[in-house]
């Protein structure tokens, strides 16, 4: 596998612009600010994510979104790596970011209609698209983010620590390949809403997914050692959960 390329959105995390256009109506359990969880993705809650915090699952602090093992997921890192997706996959479109704003999806909906396949579609159809948007970006960056502590986690079990000037010889590297100019590279990092040191850490946990997988025999097996591993003990707040969380609490604490 090689290292991220600086351009490329977040792992795993498909276009909104198709999202949209494909008129993706969702259905089935509630998330992020009352949105719908669209089916058959990755992402979505699964059976065992509808025991409203029982059996066992912890309660969430009010300023965390999940909880690895004690390792808090902050909502404020959440929400900035949302904005990265969003923001990421517009440049990469070369459109205007369609940024869900619940709960009427004012905004979301006006700059649907800038695709021209959804210029004529009923504002309620895409509400539900801008609902099922949201719901997906959701749950794809929960993904993100907790694969991000699982890989970190299971990297020190195994003595694996890439050092700062390794990260930063693959930064420089990937900028210099990308982009012209400094300017280029200012103007990618504004469009996207991400900073150097968000970039340092995707570049950080290739490296670190890249060993372990080889560790692991290739990253199918990789993946289902970290389930195995760490799903037990990754509880998330029920407006976050996805099939990642061992269970989901709706009583936030603080």
């Amino acid at each position: 596998m090689s290292s991220v390329r600086l351009r490329t959105p977040l792992p795993l995390l498909a276009s909104i612009a198709a999202i949209l256009a494909a008129g993706i109506a969702g259905c089935g359990a509630t998330a992020h600010h009352g949105a719908t969880t669209p089916a058959a993705t990755s992402s979505t809650p699964s059976s065992a994510l509808d025991s409203d915090g029982q059996g066992g699952s912890p309660p969430i602090p009010a300023e965390d979104v999940a909880v690895v093992d004690g390792i808090p997921i902050t909502t404020t890192s959440f929400e900035h790596w949302l904005e990265v997706l969003t923001y990421s996959n517009s440049a990469q479109g070369g459109r205007a970011p369609v940024v869900p704003d619940p709960p009427e999806f004012t905004n979301c909906i006006a700059e649907a209609r800038t695709i021209a396949k959804l210029a004529h579609e009923t504002t309620q159809r895409l509400k539900t698209d801008c609902e099922a948007l949201l719901a997906s970006d959701t749950g794809q960056t929960m993904d993100f983010l907790i694969k991000n502590v699982w890989l970190e986690r299971a990297a020190a079990q195994a003595h694996l620590d890439p050092s700062a000037a390794e990260v930063q010889k693959t930064f420089t590297t990937q900028k210099d390949k990308e982009f012209k100019s400094a300017a280029a590279f200012n103007e990618f990092l504004a469009a996207t809403k991400q900073t150097t040191a968000d970039i340092r850490l995707r570049i950080r946990i290739n490296q670190l997914l890249t060993a372990l997988a080889k560790r692991a025999g290739g990253v199918k097996a990789l993946e289902t050692a970290l389930q195995f591993a760490d799903r037990p003990s990754t509880h998330c707040a029920a407006d976050y959960a996805i099939s990642d969380c061992a269970g989901s609490s709706t009583t936030p604490t603080g």
